[in-house]
């Protein structure tokens, strides 16, 4: 007679594995003794809302807010749809960065950058808000990348790839530009900060398992 299939595992049991392997993934996590990010690197947002203001003529301000790990569904939750990502490489850094800008923020900041009202902006061709959404993304790179804190990273702007706005570590930015206030998010996928941090603090450090069997 062929074996009949074995019993599955009661939930309790498979309640308590699951429970053993997430104890296990945070002391492994505990072991690396590297901090989340480095505490040296301080980014220079008033130098980089000078640079701006400098482009563009707009007196901006960014005030960046808590970092939290986000998961994929919510990381351009909070923001007004539909949103406008700025893919962000860095030389010697794996993956890249994305900043997610809200259609509307941009929009206000172009009616102050070309001192025209909103009404006649959205009487303009449709395609003008595309040119000019390109435009300050390539301007506001180009100003971050100026800063002497970052010119050895020689930060540039590159194409979103897939799967880039996945799980990830995400900072919002508070911007206040004139009389106005957006909102725009930093995310960070674990591919570059675990990149980053080997860059900038050395490599994670070896573990071995048996040791802490």
């Amino acid at each position: 007679m062929p074996k009949s299939a074995e019993p599955p595992a009661p939930a309790t049991e498979t309640a308590d594995i699951f429970s053993r392997l997430r104890s296990c993934s945070r002391e492994l996590y505990a072991l690396d003794k590297r901090p989340l990010v480095d505490p040296s690197f301080v980014f220079p947002w008033a130098e980089l809302a000078e640079a701006v203001k400098g482009v563009f003529g707009v007196t901006c301000s960014f005030k960046p807010q808590s970092l939290s790990w986000t998961a994929k569904e919510d990381v351009a939750k909070g923001l007004i749809a539909p949103t406008v990502p700025v893919a962000i490489a860095l030389t010697g850094v794996e993956g890249q960065i994305t900043l997610l800008l809200s259609r509307s923020d941009i929009e206000r900041f172009m009616s102050h950058a070309l001192k025209v009202d909103a009404p006649t902006l959205l009487r303009q061709d449709p395609h003008f808000f595309d040119q000019f959404s390109v435009f300050f993304s390539a301007q506001l790179v180009a100003c971050a990348s100026s800063l002497p804190a970052l010119q050895q990273l020689s930060v540039r702007l590159v194409p979103l790839q897939p799967n880039e706005l996945a799980g990830s570590l995400c900072q919002d930015i508070e911007v206040h530009f004139e009389n106005d206030k957006g909102l725009a998010r930093l995310v960070v996928p674990p591919v570059f900060l675990d990149s980053w941090r080997t860059l900038r603090l050395g490599p994670t450090p070896e573990i071995r398992l048996a040791e802490y069997a």
